[in-house]
């Protein structure tokens, strides 16, 4: 022997003084931060429905059916990834907020469609 015991026994030793740590852990909080999240919500929806009002008054300078058509393709484009990330913890506050700025941009854009 040179001291340090059976062979694998220091190894054994670790594995069981960390499995014995783990055991100790305490619990994983599984709530839903309410509060982060809607603040990442209300972001994204400002930041897209600022796009979508801007971009829309662009187009629709030009030729008003070519920026509705636009958008009705953007949004089909949009909706398969927003739907995936739904289910997924972080990503649902983004679907969330693209969802309303999207919504909130297309009625911002019919108001001054009708105004003007």
């Amino acid at each position: 022997m040179n001291g340090f015991g059976a062979p694998g026994t220091r190894v054994v030793n670790l594995v069981l003084m960390h499995a014995d740590n783990l055991a100790r852990l305490p619990e994983r909080d599984e709530s839903t931060p309410w509060g982060t999240g809607l603040t990442v919500a209300a972001f994204v929806a400002a930041v897209i429905g600022t796009a979508v009002v801007v971009l829309g008054l662009g187009v629709t300078r030009v030729n008003p059916a070519v920026a509705v058509v636009l958008n009705l393709v953007a949004v089909g484009g949009l909706a398969p990834t927003l739907l995936s990330w739904r289910r997924v913890p972080v990503r649902r506050w983004f679907a969330l907020g693209a969802a309303v700025g999207v919504s909130v941009g297309w009625i911002v854009l019919a108001a001054l469609a009708i105004r003007s």
